[in-house]
């Protein structure tokens, strides 16, 4: 049987900072004021900092309040409930915060189950997890834990349901937060999208690409995007640059207002260039292996040959 630590007194918000190594306001200035850094480098960071922590304050607010309202809901439609599901309390910033550090150390020490991590046995004792909640309080936790109130959700097979909903506000921060504090390189890779309406009038893999660029910001900033056959097509290479965006990737030989030339049966080694206003398409087959041409469209890039090395061979 496995014995597991267990406590119970609440732990008060202090103690779960003390756990949790918070560091204070003072402490943090103290370490900027001892760089190299400007007085207005230091202010700058300092509210943008500030502007941070305010936006995840008012998230964790929404989880406090969309947890507490799911605990609430979870007691009063059960009619019989085990003694400590009955004992469950409203949760506080610092606890959801504390809740979701539990999580992330989980994902660093990983465990088959929950409850080794409330385990008293020297070889799989995690004390920390014990100090921080008891695993009752962590389990009711975790079955609380919610980010919308579940019952506005439209249910599957109503015309509003969304699989997502469920998760999309943190998506929603996430995106924020990554948007605020990361700007890519000129050159991107390609990532992955839905709406029904757009994949039936264009295809998935333009839809994907513009969503993912027009979620992210990145249109008309002059990014060169990179992608494989399934998302190139000449539409998306037309609209990315009316849109200042660069596209460069190979396409399927049978997609749509590609040359005529390139549906012919090439030779080995032959080669073909063809453009069309910003469009660029070539296409070559390589070697006797290969059934089809490779078929290369970009709006970025120029035509001519190069001599690059292929294991150990010098090939044009």
């Amino acid at each position: 049987m496995l014995r597991v630590y267990s406590h119970s007194r609440r732990l008060t918000d202090e103690e779960i900072c003390e756990l949790l190594e918070c560091t204070s306001d003072t402490e943090c200035f103290s370490i900027r004021s001892n760089s190299s850094e400007s007085e207005s480098d230091v202010l700058d960071d300092i509210v943008n900092e500030s502007e941070d922590e305010m936006q995840d304050v008012q998230y964790t607010e929404l989880i406090v309040t969309e947890t507490n309202h799911s605990g609430k809901q979870f007691i009063t439609k059960r009619a019989t409930l085990s003694k400590p599901y009955k004992k469950w309390k409203n949760v506080t910033i610092t606890e959801v915060r504390a809740f979701i550090a539990c999580l992330l150390i989980m994902g660093l020490n990983k465990s088959p189950t929950m409850l080794p991590y409330w385990s008293t046995k020297p070889s799989q004792a995690f004390p920390w997890f014990g100090k921080m909640f008891s695993a009752h309080q962590f389990r009711h936790l975790m079955k609380c834990f919610h980010l919308v109130d579940s019952e506005k959700c439209p249910a599957p097979g109503h015309t509003d349901y969304d699989p997502c909903i469920k998760y999309q506000p943190l998506v929603d921060h996430a995106n924020n937060v990554f948007r605020h504090h990361y700007t890519p390189h000129e050159q991107l890779k390609k990532p992955k999208a839905k709406d029904k309406a757009e994949i039936a009038r264009h295809g998935l893999g333009y839809c994907v690409v513009q969503k993912i660029l027009c979620l992210g910001n990145y249109l008309n900033k002059g990014y060169h995007i990179f992608v494989d056959n399934f998302f190139m097509s000449v539409p998306l290479v037309k609209s990315l640059y009316k849109l200042g965006t660069y596209i460069t990737g190979t396409v399927r030989k049978s997609k749509k207002y590609l040359p005529e030339q390139f549906r012919k049966k090439f030779g080995i080694g032959e080669k073909m260039y063809c453009k069309s206003g910003p469009i660029l398409a070539c296409a070559c087959l390589e070697k006797e292996s290969q059934r089809t041409p490779i078929i290369l469209l970009s709006s970025k890039v120029g035509s001519g040959d190069i001599e690059v090395k292929n294991k150990n061979k010098t090939v044009k």
